[in-house]
């Protein structure tokens, strides 16, 4: 990846952990001097009880969802569940992502209908107007 592109990840990186830690855990991990490396965010991550927490919680609610439709890689997300060690946790769902992204493409196609806001505006159409 070259430096300009780097730079671009960074910055993501780092609004995105801004945003799911919030503002407070944010400057308490990184302090005043934002990281310069990709891998000091993992790090600090790894290291953030809120992040982990939270990672932890989404995780098992998609494990129990994909449990219940049994779709393939619910048993998998079950096994890196079973581990307590949640900064693991974390290097497992970088490393599998394509497995939790096929499982997320999954429950949005089976879940998420076009359908819903249809209904929605057929139970309240004056309240679809005021939108």
């Amino acid at each position: 990846m070259k430096p300009a592109e780097k730079q671009q990840v960074l910055e993501l990186l780092l609004r995105l952990a801004r945003k799911s830690i919030g503002e407070q855990e944010f400057t308490a991990l990184f302090g005043n001097e934002p990281p310069a490396r990709i891998s000091e965010v993992t790090l600090a991550l790894r290291d953030s009880k809120p992040f982990l927490q939270t990672l932890r919680n989404r995780l098992e609610a998609v494990g129990r969802v994909a449990g219940a439709l049994e779709l393939a890689g619910a048993s998998r997300l079950m096994e890196w569940l079973g581990d307590d060690c949640d900064p693991c946790l974390v290097d497992r769902a970088v490393e599998g992502y394509g497995l939790l992204y096929q499982i997320l493409l999954e429950l949005d196609e089976l879940l998420l209908w076009t359908g819903w806001p249809l209904l929605g505006t057929l139970h309240d159409p004056a309240a679809a107007l005021k939108e």
